[in-house]
């Protein structure tokens, strides 16, 4: 039986659990047993993704910052939306800022590959922001959907 956390370290067993996969994904990496009709694999492989990109970036102490929002989004460039992640989630602890790309950025690049120029843009965008001590970038290759199953609202 999976165990499962609720509130702050309190467990309770659960009999199941749900974890959503992207279809392509689940189509490739998970045996359907019993399996499906052609036509509904058919259905289920249409469906597509936008991807995106996400520059987090950490510091070693909770700072002060200069605004006093804690999200918001930004045009125009290829950063879209950011968010001091500590304060958004009313937790008090070192500082963590994290910036999404807009969608279908560069989707055949890795993130090796865009840390320096979303870090740039970065540090264009709020130039008040201290130079963080990590920067790591992230890629969702399964956004959002932009193509749903037909039939279905998402």
């Amino acid at each position: 039986m999976p165990l499962c956390f609720q509130n702050f370290g309190t467990f309770f067993h659960t009999v199941s659990t749900i974890h959503p996969i992207p279809v392509p994904q689940f189509l490739n990496d998970v045996s359907i047993s019993p399996k499906i009709s052609i036509e509904q694999m058919c259905k289920l492989e249409r469906i597509k993704y936008s991807n995106r990109f996400a520059l987090c970036c950490f510091y070693n102490e909770n700072l002060e910052l200069p605004t006093d929002h804690v999200a918001g989004y930004t045009y125009p460039g290829t950063i879209r939306y950011w968010a001091i992640d500590n304060q958004k989630r009313n937790v008090d602890e070192t500082t963590s800022i994290t910036v999404h790309t807009m969608t279908d950025y560069r989707p055949d690049s890795t993130k090796e590959e865009i840390v320096s120029e979303l870090f740039g843009e970065f540090k264009t965008k709020f130039p008040k922001f201290r130079v963080p001590s990590e920067v790591i970038a992230h890629k969702w290759k399964y956004s959002q959907p932009i193509c749903s199953m037909e039939n279905s609202p998402g």
